[in-house]
């Protein structure tokens, strides 16, 4: 106990403490996002599997300086994919950047989040951008088989036709198609 009170006496005494100036400039980063109120962050949200959704991101260089950009590797076996990088920025000018989103199926799990952070390289700074989606498994059924063929219809007559579509989280809904004059089909 008292060996206790004395090594607490001496790493808290004043005596014992070293004082250090530390001087960190901070720098302005050369590129930022404009885009979206200029987050960093791309969220394509719930994407069905096997569709692709593309989002614009459009940085601006506010350097004084034209800017040569270089971009960190996505997941090649990944769903994001890196449409269109850009090579060159002159000081000032803004262009952009197209990323898709792919997710692929996955056996296991009827819906899951993916993450990945792309890094827009220059000379003095780093931009990251964190990428995120979910890849969900469309879980629709419909009534009607392939086509649903309203058959002939003569000018200025009407046809109904009613058919279900069920979805996993929601009540059979009753759809109806209202046709005027000539053939339909949905």
């Amino acid at each position: 106990m008292i060996q206790e009170q004395i090594s607490f006496y001496y790493l808290s005494s004043p005596y014992n403490t070293l004082y250090l100036e530390l001087h960190c400039p901070a720098v302005a980063p050369s590129v930022v996002v404009t885009s979206d109120n200029g987050k960093n962050t791309v969220n394509f949200g719930d994407v069905a599997v096997g569709h692709r959704m593309i989002k614009r991101i459009t940085i601006q260089n506010i350097s004084p300086e034209k800017l040569e950009l270089g971009f960190s590797v996505l997941n090649p076996n990944g769903p994001f994919l890196l449409v269109r990088p850009v090579g060159m920025l002159e000081p000032g000018e803004n262009k952009t950047l197209i990323i898709s989103f792919c997710p692929n199926e996955n056996k296991w799990t009827s819906s899951w989040q993916f993450f990945e952070t792309l890094d827009i390289r220059t000379a003095k700074t780093t931009l990251t951008l964190s990428i995120t989606g979910r890849g969900v498994m469309p879980s629709i059924v419909c009534s009607v088989e392939e086509v649903l063929n309203m058959g002939y219809v003569i000018a200025r007559e009407k046809v109904t036709s009613t058919f279900k579509v069920n979805r996993s989280a929601l009540n059979q809904k009753a759809h109806q198609q209202f046709l005027e004059g000539g053939r339909g089909v949905l």
